[in-house]
C-alpha cells in the first residue's frame, strides 16, 4: 500500500544539519566552562529538544540561557553549516510529480527550519511545516489532511526519536525508519 500523505523530520533526513547543531552546542556549553567534548558526545544534540540536551550538562537554571546562546550561533552561523543529503531534491521532485502531499515536522523552530528549506530550495516541494515556536505556547501537531485515508500516512525519520516523535502527531503514521533517498 502506498501513502498519500508524507511527514519529513528536517535535521538528519533531509539535510545533515550535525555539523552546524553540534557547532552551537559547542558554542554555548563553552560559555559555560563545558569543552572539550567529544563528536559523539556533541551528536546527542541533533534531533531531541535541546532543552532536554542541554539538562544532561546543565543545572535547569542555565538550560534556557544556553538554548538562547545556541539559537543565537546557529542563527548567524550554523544553519549554513548544513547540507541536503544527496538524492533528497531527486526523491521530493518525484513524489510531488506522483501527487504526493508532503508535510515538514521538526521540532527546529519552524521559522528556522523554514529558512533551511528556503535555502536549500526545497520548501517548494511542501505542502507545509510544522516545527517548535520559541515560547512553546503552541505544541507540535498537525492534523490529518483532507482525503488521507487512515494507515495512508507515513513519516520518514532518520532515528527512532524520529520515530516516536510520529506519535506527536494526531492522525495515524507509520514511522519509516532510517530510509535512503539513494
Amino acid at each position: 500500500m502506498g501513502w498519500d500523505v508524507l511527514l519529513f523530520d528536517l535535521d538528519g533526513t533531509l539535510t545533515d544539519s550535525g555539523p552546524g547543531i553540534m557547532h552551537a552546542a559547542e558554542t554555548a556549553l563553552g560559555s559555560f566552562g563545558i569543552t572539550g567534548l567529544s563528536e559523539q558526545a556533541l551528536r546527542q544534540f541533533v534531533g531531541p529538544p535541546l532543552v532536554e540536551s542541554f539538562a544532561v550538562y546543565l543545572p535547569q537554571a542555565d538550560v534556557q540561557t544556553a538554548i538562547d546562546r545556541f539559537r543565537a550561533y546557529y542563527r548567524e552561523t550554523g544553519w549554513l553549516e548544513n547540507e541536503p543529503y544527496p538524492g533528497v531534491r531527486e526523491c521530493l521532485h518525484a513524489l510531488k510529480a506522483a501527487g504526493k502531499r508532503m508535510y515538514v515536522a521538526t521540532s527546529k523552530l519552524e521559522s528556522m527550519a523554514r529558512q533551511v528549506l528556503t535555502h536549500f530550495d526545497l520548501l517548494r516541494y511542501f505542502d507545509g511545516v510544522c516545527g517548535g515556536n520559541p515560547d512553546r505556547r503552541r505544541a507540535l501537531r498537525l492534523r490529518q489532511p483532507r482525503g488521507a485515508g487512515k494507515g495512508r500516512c507515513g513519516r520518514a525519520c532518520g532515528n527512532a526519536r524520529g520515530a516516536a516523535g510520529a506519535s506527536a502527531v494526531i492522525f495515524p503514521v507509520k514511522p519509516l525508519v532510517n530510509r535512503r533517498f539513494v
